[in-house]
């Protein structure tokens, strides 16, 4: 897939935004019931993987980007 002019770079920028903003409703859905059931500590620990997995899925995305310029 190649991008050929910036609308498209553009399009693909939103649809990824987009993407990572309903994840974050879900999981900020997920995470207050949990909060409801478990201790906070456990819930931190939660969040930290997930932070940790974001950074690494959105560094895979800009790099997958930067090829196809």
């Amino acid at each position: 897939m190649s991008i050929s002019n910036k609308d498209e770079q553009q399009k693909i920028v939103i649809d990824i935004e987009i993407y990572r903003r309903v994840g974050t409703l879900i999981l900020s859905a997920i995470f207050t019931l949990i909060l409801m059931k478990y201790d906070m500590v456990v819930v931190e620990f939660i969040l930290l993987g997930l932070s940790i997995g974001e950074i690494f899925i959105n560094k895979k995305l800009c790099d997958k980007l930067n090829n196809l310029k």
